[in-house]
């Protein structure tokens, strides 16, 4: 089956993807900037930095293989991406009622929208492609 094109996208699928794009982009940005406390911390943060470091960075590549298994028609992708937006959807909902409203409220509305999109019939059918990734022999 020939890879799907930018053309026979569902729209609701290429949003989710894109908003999971900007997901995956703030993941790094996390990663990357928490680095910078590394050189005035104790030897104790320094390890804990790091591993915050290397757990975001490895939930990124996840995700984003993920993603990108999604936007060439796989459907092996929609596992990890929908857990992860239901993962920040539980962290978003836990924190309502906090003094910054929109830190939880955006997380919440972008969750739902990616599982909307990629959950309704025309994206499951442009993401019906089977198989295994291709990093499993």
């Amino acid at each position: 089956m020939p890879e799907k094109s930018p053309s026979t996208r569902p729209v609701l699928l290429t949003v989710a993807l894109v908003l999971v794009g900007l997901q995956v982009l703030g993941l790094i940005v996390l990663a990357v900037g928490g680095l910078g406390g590394v050189l005035g911390a104790a030897s104790l943060e320094q390890v804990t930095i790091v591993t915050l470091a290397v757990v975001l960075l490895g939930l990124a590549l996840l995700v984003g293989a993920a993603g990108w298994g999604l936007w060439q028609g796989k459907r092996w992708g929609r596992g990890p991406v929908i857990t992860w937006q239901l993962l920040l959807l539980a962290v978003g909902v836990s924190g309502l009622g906090g003094q910054q409203w929109w830190a939880t409220v955006i997380p919440i509305v972008m969750s739902l929208v990616i599982i909307a999109g990629v959950l309704v019939p025309s994206s499951r059918a442009a993401t019906d492609r089977g198989g295994r990734p291709d990093a499993v022999l």
